[in-house]
């Protein structure tokens, strides 16, 4: 139950960003602290649905949370749009 509630969690969040970059891109980085067994076929199912090429970006057990948001504002300087 508590990796359902997980899961939508994480679609509740990324559907409003998925909408917006579908607009504009052809590929889309995701940035994600959900493990890679729950996130992944939800992101495979936006590929196939929309056609837009996902490159997920996962963090480590070790890092979590952490790791991931040092990797974005390490990486805020170089968005592409």
């Amino acid at each position: 139950m508590k990796k359902y509630v997980v899961v939508m969690f994480a679609l509740l969040i990324l559907t409003p960003y998925f909408i917006c970059t579908a607009l504009f891109a052809k590929d889309v980085v995701v940035y994600t602290s959900v493990d890679q067994i729950f996130s992944e076929p939800i992101l495979k199912t936006y590929e196939k649905k929309t056609g837009i090429k996902v490159k997920a970006v996962y963090d480590v057990e070790a890092a979590k949370t952490t790791g991931i948001v040092n990797r974005l504002i390490a990486e805020k300087k170089k968005t592409q749009m």
